[in-house]
């Protein structure tokens, strides 16, 4: 079923997460095909290194990619195909890591792109960073950029190298990568307030939304194809996920004329 990940963020690119679209298709990196990420392709140094599925050490959803570093020079690479932008509007880069190895070091190293596919030199000193620090679990990194003039794509990767004289490759995980125009952010999409869905991910036959209102809420919920497979309305904060499948869905919920969606995972 892992396959069809994508295909749900295709399905479903007009819904949001937190009020924005996430321009980058399998930024959680649930869809793996041949060993590798959908949409984004490995690279990898002469000196070894890989990147692989993660499932058990996760930041959220069911997998994360995981670097081990290369036994000596060179770097481990994942890139992801080029986003299209808009010149001048205003654009917001995230994504979470957990770095605990001192025999690895990583960085982001992304660019603006122009029309012939040249990289620009704008914002060099976010784009292209120094190493990240190691950190004590899962940390979260959050950009706020503005698409230089000529910019027509956003070309992103993540590296991971050797630390030196480290005895062993080290590993470096990520996961949820975001990249959203924050220029066309839709005003009619609100968070609603206080809104919460338990258990996720889901085990048993009943899913929990509640929020601050506890208000009627209408509830729809689609699976990997985009399907609609569920479609309530909520008066008791109580869901019946029981024909539900093991997979991610996304939630959409509207309560008092607000929307919000969430992702969920069923096991």
């Amino acid at each position: 079923m892992k396959k069809f990940y994508s295909l749900l963020l295709v399905a479903l690119g007009t819904f949001t997460v937190n009020a924005q679209t996430n321009l980058v298709a399998n930024g959680g990196f649930e869809a793996w095909t041949d060993g590798a990420p959908e949409g984004f392709t490995i690279y990898t140094s002469d000196n070894g290194g890989s990147i692989t599925q993660e499932t058990t050490d996760i930041q959220e959803g069911t997998s994360a990619a995981l670097f081990t570093a290369p036994a000596g020079t060179g770097n481990t690479k994942l890139v992801i195909q080029d986003i299209p932008v808009t010149a001048g509007n205003t654009y917001v880069f995230s994504y979470w890591f957990k770095d605990e190895s001192d025999n690895a070091k990583g960085r982001h190293w992304a660019s603006w792109r122009d029309a012939d596919g040249a990289q620009m030199d704008d914002n060099q000193d976010i784009l292209r960073p120094n190493y990240i620090e190691n950190s004590n679990g899962w940390q979260e990194v959050t950009y706020t950029l503005v698409a230089p003039a000529n910019a027509t794509a956003f070309r992103l990767d993540f590296r991971v190298y050797q630390q030196e004289n480290g005895a062993d490759s080290g590993i470096i995980l990520y996961d949820n990568v975001m990249f959203y125009d924050q220029s066309t952010a839709s005003s009619k999409t609100n968070n609603i307030a206080g809104l919460k869905l338990y258990p996720n991910p889901v085990t048993g036959n009943v899913l929990n939304i509640t929020s601050d209102n506890n208000s009627d809420k209408s509830v729809a919920i689609y699976d990997v194809l985009g399907k609609q497979v569920v479609n309530t309305v909520v008066k008791n904060g109580t869901v019946n996920v029981s024909n539900l499948t093991s997979g991610v869905y996304i939630v959409k919920i509207t309560e008092e004329g607000k929307t919000a969606t969430r992702k969920l995972v069923v096991k």
